[in-house]
């Protein structure tokens, strides 16, 4: 699975990318795991903006005309990240 990051106004430390990868990446890969490699490709767009929140969206397609899709915000941004991942694995 692979995950293209679009960020504005975040820095890409690996500490973003760890916290990507631990909290979201590896949990749907498990969920998509019936789906070909070339196929399992996301998009998130993560924003921090005003109030000191951090937006995530998460727009996904897959074969079938299916989407997975979540959009969240919170002050820090694990946060975020989690509420995504339960977000997407209870819409799946």
């Amino acid at each position: 699975m692979h995950i293209n990051m679009h960020l504005e106004n975040v820095e890409l430390t690996t500490n973003v990318i760890d916290l990507v990868c631990e909290k979201l990446e590896l949990k749907l890969e498990r969920l998509l795991r019936d789906f070909n490699e070339d196929i399992k490709i996301a998009h998130m767009r993560i924003v921090f903006g005003s109030k000191a929140h951090y937006n995530i969206n998460f727009p996904m397609l897959l074969p079938g005309k299916h989407q997975l899709f979540a959009s969240t915000s919170a002050n820090s941004l694990a946060k975020p990240i989690v509420l995504l991942r339960k977000e997407l694995i209870t819409t799946s």
